[in-house]
């Protein structure tokens, strides 16, 4: 995802190398799982919230754009 080429240049500036596995994006069903846990432990958050929560543990592993796709189907 997008939101990792900041980690990676920094990897790659200061190690020279990248281990690329460990910005592997999930697939949609574990993303889904993830945004499901996070709407169920932050119950009645607006979705502003919820988004900032999902970015913070989500950031560099999926798309903001489908982060915030899946939140509005979740909490809608």
């Amino acid at each position: 995802p997008k939101e990792a080429l900041d980690d990676v240049l920094l990897d790659l500036a200061k190690k020279g190398i990248c281990d690329f596995s460990k910005y592997k994006g999930m697939c949609d069903a574990e993303l889904e799982n993830v945004l499901k846990k996070i709407v169920h432990d932050s119950k009645g958050a607006p979705l502003g919230t919820l988004m900032g929560i999902a970015m913070k543990e989500l950031r560099g592993k999926a798309d903001g754009k489908k982060i915030n796709e899946l939140l509005r189907k979740l909490v809608g």
